[in-house]
């Protein structure tokens, strides 16, 4: 599932509260601006139980 997918009925704001980086840096990640690193990957994933993983930030 895609990040913009998973957020579309959240806070982009919460949702980078709850990876812990500033709302600025989710947003480059939802508009693929830039990648999150493999701690930040793994945060995601864990905070959105699974549904975004790294594969989804890379194009098909």
């Amino acid at each position: 599932m895609k990040l913009k997918d998973w957020l579309s009925d959240k806070s982009i704001e919460a949702f980078a509260k709850d990876c812990g980086v500033h709302p600025s840096t989710a947003y480059r990640w939802l508009s693929g601006d830039c990648v999150p690193h493999p701690k930040q990957i793994r945060k995601i994933k864990e905070v959105t139980a699974d549904a975004v993983t790294v594969l989804d930030f890379y194009p098909d």
